[in-house]
């Protein structure tokens, strides 16, 4: 890839900053991207280069690394100054930055949000990093077919458009929680069913549009089985009591069934000649073999028999006075002993006015005859197949239809159904023809919907909880079932509802429900991404809460492209199919302007003018390209050959586009003139888009359909270099800007100026805290910024960022910030107009509030606001709580309420809070005069016993800071943060999960928690700015905190940033980074790591050496002399690096044997001989190949060791099995005795003993990276693209990371944790491994 130029060097920044940004940059270049996305929506950062394949549905944000080419886009990422978001057709990407991302399958649209898929890199790989997914929001549920969502135990999945989505329950101490398991994305047209196997979790089939029947392994997204047929099918069923037997069919039939594990050819389920009328659907019974009911778009219903006989009815042949059959309709019902004839009965005597169009149908799990039927006019009916008699008519509400029904699971009788207009879920019962129980869900219709079995995780809260409501439902004398309902609905949401619990465990607002077309960061919000979508609406997301904050609604018409107003205007213009171009204010939600200068053509794209505010450009279909003020006035028209597809501002005059003819056209809006001032003959094929650099406003992009992306000097009207690589039409180029993404050229420029302000030059602090945020893409790290400002001691929290009461906020300000939040809302809630707008504040908005107030600990209010709900006994049970008194007087309120509406339930309050007079009057009132005298009596004793002090059963009150002390409250705290943290942690956030304990002041936590998410920039920022402001005041701080354990975090850190240097081969960056690590054996290691792995001339070698203050090579034998350290290490960088090697390998081999592997010098000798290049050392020595193999085999041995001791616990048996390999493979002379020692280390392993003999607490900087390795969207699937780990056999989550051969591949998380303690392959090759 070619590049130009020269980067800008500023004057006034550190020649260290701009090697830093060649370090985590890398090198510059152009940035192309291409994937088949549906429109999912996809938040990632990377930080390496890797083409990402056919992915079904997506969109990614994603911070783009230099050399990375994806498909099928190419965006501004000259120098890494374009931070860059977009989405083409069904291609969506979006990119910026050190880190990166591309994919395509679906979340946001009818694809969904999604964080892209990671790609590796290999020691060949020198720009760019590892790609990594931040987030997704998978896409919402299709609205057109029915078949589309199954369950199965602890996973259940839905289709969108072109993917399957496929959720698991995972439970981990205590907690339980849904998260995204697969992704199956191989069909090419519209899902139309999917069916789980009835025995098999991992087995799932599919059918689509693409005519295709596909058999999925759930766990290894692939497809086992496919077959194509002449039609599509619209129906899959598994067959129930045969393992391998799947049953499809198309709308006219017939049913068929196939064996996919033989791949055998498909045959009809029973020989006849097809149906008069359409299928809707059909359904095998679930426990009788071969039972199965197929239903019709007429009404009609086609019973078979497992004894291959066949009966059909007609829907409109039951009477509905009697509920029997019409017995004066010409024939009931036939049968036939073969099997072989077919029979219609169209009855008389239908009501006309009666819609029996078949919705959907289900079998009575519990009765092999008894089916439930429901119609599109309203009607519902059980009914019995053997006598073709309705058993009940089921009642609906007036206006009332069902859409979608399902039978519950372990409760006889019981089942559900959804109503086809409004999202309310009613619970029924077969006795009963109306509903028990009617739930408001939502206000949008159910589309369908399934029912499993509710899986408990192991926490006592849940079974109190459980026990509670069977309690509660006993007394109501109804049971309600553990059961999870699986809801889709008609705007594309997906949630699992716990019916006992009358609770959401599972719940996604709708995403697009069709493909996204276009996207954009807002201009001043990069927290702020707009979308628009084949489906007409526009939404607008929130970054970094993944949540659609506006949405413009469906307007009948298709949106192409949208553009973000310049400044705070907050307008979104756009341009659709039907020829409109209109311009949306998002704060007033309402159109604004709406031209129509392209008539019927569609619009293609449109550009609101940056530099003027007045011009909004607009290409499309029509060939023209028109510039318009905002007001709707045409200013010019500037037709063209064919369609224009592109158009982009350089400033407030130049505008370029492309055309169909393959021609870029420039014009000056300010000359009047129709002519391009240029143009350029720019491809064979059409161009799609243009894009104007951002920095350097003489270089045009554009991208075509013959596969190139080229690269042009508008003043010199040439080509600079032409972009190759794309198989397919290069659809979309970007330059959508995010500040918090990352680049070297406009964030560089900010950084330059930002520098430049005189506050900032003084101040450290704030340098490091913008070096930070030039290397990290995450918008969250705001939050984290704003905890490190508490801990530094800035209270007022109106100088924090404007999100910091709505992220994780430190614990001295959670509970007051939380009760002004609550206080507002309650202030809010209560300023409804009218008695109907009370009502519906205090029904809805008040619930919600007083759980606010019980999370801040505010009891009493939490108290005041069930009284309002008229939930006294939770207001009661809580009241003592904030004191006696105070429960005594709640307690006389309730009694008075219930007196005055003349209650009988007011005796036991009114006894209860002594009211003598109001109790006797009470009962005499009524005629009670014994009542009267025996409870007068009770009240009398009462005051007696209370004269003489409490019950002694009952404690005397502890005041409240004696009973809960400062030490326990404040470990439980810490405990629970930790265990937020780790929640956050496992599901791919880092950042968040360090400022859960950031929040708690644990810094040595919150650091241990970046470090493990690889977020090396931001351990060294945070952690150097919280010593460095401890130091500057004498250590004075009002929490604990572990200087030596946070410096040995930064150190760890800024070995790996060393690391990253090496890979990039920036050998003066290498020593200068390791050069900040304070003076000692850690830094003299690591220079001497760099200079061993230094490959380069000779003078290069002495003028390193001088740099990291070593004597020359041929000086460095006179230093050998002393600790065995110190004799490895001068032997090494000297001249005969040889005599080293054998002595460190002696060393090693004696400690071993020994037993002696806690001693430092062991690790510090292990990583100086793991630095010794074995296939790049042409220019040095050449390793002989018994030293390499026993090289290899020990650096994995005592590799499994120390990873056993820093609870890499996943990676230790595959390195003890990789040292096994090497040395049976090899047979290196001398190192018999390390098999021995490999098998019992084994043994250890899977029996669970964790005693290694390892000093970890005495050396910090050595054994400072505990615990696995969790990188941003570690947690989410891949697409199309599953690759299997290479060592552990599994498919990959998140980022991978290729090895040497380019083939085999690991998941980043493992990668990192091996390089960390065996940096070579684990193919056995002898290439360093170097994901950092």
């Amino acid at each position: 890839m070619s590049r130009w130029g020269k980067k800008k060097s500023y004057d006034n920044i550190h020649n260290y900053v701009e090697r830093v940004e060649d370090v985590l940059l890398s090198e510059s270049s152009w940035s192309t991207s291409d994937s088949d996305c549906s429109g999912c929506l996809h938040l990632s950062q990377a930080d390496s280069l890797q083409t990402d394949p056919n992915y079904a549905v997506g969109l990614e944000l994603a911070t783009l690394s230099p050399t990375q080419t994806l498909d099928n886009s190419d965006a501004w990422n000259i120098h890494g100054n374009a931070n860059y978001l977009r989405s083409a057709g069904s291609h969506c990407l979006l990119a910026g930055g050190l880190k990166t991302s591309a994919d395509p399958t679906g979340g946001l649209s009818s694809r969904g949000l999604r964080c892209s898929p990671s790609l590796g890199g290999t020691d060949t790989v020198t720009g760019g990093g590892m790609l990594q997914q931040l987030a997704l929001l998978a896409a919402g549920a299709q609205p057109w077919h029915h078949n589309i969502c199954t369950a199965h135990g602890r996973r259940f999945a839905y289709a969108a458009t072109l993917a399957i989505y496929v959720y698991e329950r995972t439970v981990e101490e205590g907690s339980s929680d849904w998260q995204l398991f697969s992704i199956l994305a191989n069909h090419r047209k519209t899902i139309t069913c999917l069916d789980w196997h009835p025995t098999n979790e991992d087995l799932l089939a599919s059918a689509s549009l693409d005519q295709r029947v596909c058999v999925w392994s759930v766990s290894s997204q692939s497809v086992l089985c496919t077959i194509s047929i002449c039609r599509v099918p619209t129906v899959v069923a598994w067959c129930v009591g045969h393992r391998d037997l799947l049953s499809f069919s198309t709308q006219v039939g017939p049913v068929q069934l196939w064996s996919y594990a033989d791949n055998s050819e498909p045959y009809q389920y029973f020989e006849d000649y097809g149906y008069s009328s359409l299928i809707v659907t059909y359904r095998w019974h679930p426990t009788v073999p071969g039972r199965l009911v197929v239903g019709h778009d007429d009404g009609k219903i086609t019973v078979y028999r497992e004894d291959a006989t066949v009966w059909h009815w007609a829907s409109t042949i039951l009477d509905t006075a009697d509920n029997s059959i019409n017995n004066n309709s010409c024939c009931n019902f036939f049968y036939s002993d073969s099997g072989k004839s077919r029979y219609s009965a169209f009855p008389e005597g239908a009501e006309d006015n009666e819609d029996h169009t078949l919705v959907t149908l289900e079998w009575d799990t519990c009765s092999p005859d008894y089916i439930l039927i429901a119609y599109r006019g309203g009607s519902l009916w059980l009914v019995d197949i053997n006598t073709m008699m309705i058993i009940t008519k089921y009642v609906m509400p007036i206006s009332a239809s069902v859409n979608t029904l399902a039978w519950l699971p372990d409760a006889p009788g019981m089942f559900v159904t959804g109503d086809s207009e409004k999202g309310i879920l009613r619970v029924w019962t077969v006795s009963k023809p109306t509903p028990i129980e009617n739930i408001v869900l939502k206000d949008t219709g159910f589309h369908v919907l399934c029912t499993t079995r509710a899986l408990n995780a192991a926490c006592p809260s849940n079974d109190l909880q459980n026990q509670m409501i069977e309690r509660s439902s006993e007394r109501k004398g109804i049971m309600i079932p553990n059961v999870c309902v699986l809801t889709l609905f008609k705007d594309g949401g997906v949630g699992l509802y716990h019916l006992r619990r009358k609770q959401w465990i599972f719940n996604r607002e709708h995403g697009h429900t069709e493909t996204i077309f276009d996207c954009s960061f807002k201009p001043e919000d990069s927290d702020l991404l707009a979308t628009g979508s084949f489906d007409g609406s526009i939404k607008i997301w929130k970054i970094d809460t993944m949540e659609a904050v506006d949405t413009l609604p469906n307007r009948d018409t298709i949106i192409y492209s949208l553009s973000w107003a310049p400044a705070d205007l907050n307008c979104i213009v756009a341009g659709t199919s039907g020829g409109d171009v209109f311009i949306w204010d998002v704060g007033k939600h309402k159109i604004l302007q709406d031209i129509i200068s392209h008539k019927d053509k569609k619009v293609f794209c449109v550009a609101w003018n940056h530099k003027d505010s007045r011009r909004i450009a607009s290409a499309g279909e029509s060939g023209y390209c028109y510039v318009h003020q905002v007001s709707g006035t045409l200013v010019h028209d500037y037709r063209h050959p064919g369609p224009v597809y592109g158009c982009d501002w350089r400033d407030a005059d130049i505008l370029a586009t492309g055309c169909e003819d393959g021609k870029i056209r420039i014009f000056n809006v300010s000359k009047n003139r129709k002519e391009p001032v240029s143009e350029l003959k720019a491809h064979l094929k059409k161009v799609f888009r243009v894009k104007w650099n951002p920095v350097y406003e003489d270089i045009l992009c554009s991208g075509s359909d013959d596969s190139s992306v080229r690269i042009w000097s508008y003043s010199k009207a040439q080509c600079l270099t032409i972009l190759v690589g794309h198989s397919d039409n290069v659809r979309d180029q970007g330059k959508s800007f995010s500040t918090s993404l990352h680049l070297c050229g406009l964030r560089a420029e900010h950084l330059r100026t930002a520098l430049q302000k005189t506050d900032v030059a003084h101040r450290s602090s704030k340098r490091l805290k913008l070096f930070a945020d030039l290397f990290c893409g995450d918008v969250r790290v705001r939050n984290l910024w704003d905890l490190v400002y508490v801990l530094k001691g800035h209270t007022d929290i109106s100088m924090l960022s404007p999100n910091y009461t709505s992220s994780i906020m430190h614990h001295s300000h959670l509970v007051k910030c939380s009760l002004a939040m609550a206080a507002e809302r309650e202030i809010e809630a209560n300023r409804g107009h009218g008695v109907a707008s009370r009502k519906h504040s205090t029904t809805e908005s008040q619930e919600a509030l007083a759980e606010s107030y019980l999370r801040c600990g505010a009891l009493q209010q939490y108290c005041e606001l069930m009284t309002r709900l008229h939930q006294w006994d939770h207001a009661l049970a809580l009241a003592p709580a904030v004191s006696v008194d105070y429960w005594r007087k709640l307690v006389a309120r309730h009694a008075e309420q219930l007196l005055n509406d003349d209650n009988e339930e007011c005796v036991p309050y009114l006894l209860a809070s002594r009211d003598a007079d109001k109790l006797i009057n009470f009962h005499i009132g009524r005629g009670h005069l014994d009542k009267a005298f025996s409870e007068c009596v009770a009240l009398s004793k009462t005051h007696r016993t209370s004269r003489k002090g409490p019950p002694p059963e009952v404690p005397p009150r502890v005041p409240a800071g004696e009973m809960n002390g400062i030490e326990p409250v404040g470990q439980r705290t810490i405990e629970c943060a930790h265990l937020v943290a780790e929640w956050h942690l496992r599901r791919g956030s880092p950042i968040i999960a360090a400022c859960a304990l950031l929040a708690v002041d644990d810094v040595k936590g919150s650091l241990s928690m970046l470090l493990r998410g690889h977020e090396l920039e931001l351990v060294v920022a945070v952690g150097k700015l919280i010593c460095t402001d401890l130091s500057a005041n004498n250590d004075s701080c009002a929490f604990d905190i572990d200087i030596p354990a946070i410096q040995g975090l930064i150190a760890t850190a800024m070995r790996y940033l060393t690391y990253r240097a090496v890979r990039l081969l920036l050998w003066d960056l290498a020593v200068d980074l390791a050069n900040t690590l304070p003076q000692g054996t850690n830094r003299t290691i690591l220079l001497a790591e760099v200079l061993i792995a230094f490959v380069g001339g000779h003078e290069e070698r002495e003028s390193l050496y001088t740099r990291a203050g070593f004597p020359t090579p041929v000086e460095c034998p006179e230093k050998a002399i002393g600790s065995i350290l110190d004799q490895v290490l001068y032997l090494l960088l000297s001249t005969q690096p040889y005599k080293g090697l054998n002595k460190a390998l002696e060393f090693l081999q004696d400690q071993i044997v020994g037993g002696n592997l806690d001693r430092e010098s062991v690790w510090y000798v292990l990583r100086l001989v793991q630095a010794i290049p074995l296939t790049q050392n042409a220019a040095q020595w050449m390793v002989r190949a018994d030293q390499k193999a026993g090289l290899l085999a020990i650096s994995a041995y005592l590799g499994a060791i120390r990873a056993a001791g820093l609870e890499y616990g996943s990676i230790v048996l595959y390195l003890l099995s990789h040292a096994s390999y090497l040395l049976e493979k090899h047979r290196p002379s001398g190192y018999g005795f390390l098999a021995e020692h490999i098998e019992s280390a084994r043994i250890k392993m899977e029996e669970g003993d964790t005693d290694w003999g390892l000093n970890v607490d005495e050396n910090l900087e050595l054994w400072s990276d505990f615990k696995t390795s969790r990188v941003s969207g570690s947690h989410l699937p891949r697409h199309s693209d599953a690759q299997t780990c290479c060592i552990t056999n599994t498919i990959i989550k998140g980022p991978s990371y290729f090895l040497e051969n380019g083939e085999s591949v690991m998941g980043l998380n493992d990668a990192l944790m091996w390089a960390k303690v065996h940096p070579f392959s684990p193919l056995g090759s002898g290439c360093r491994l170097n994901p950092f």
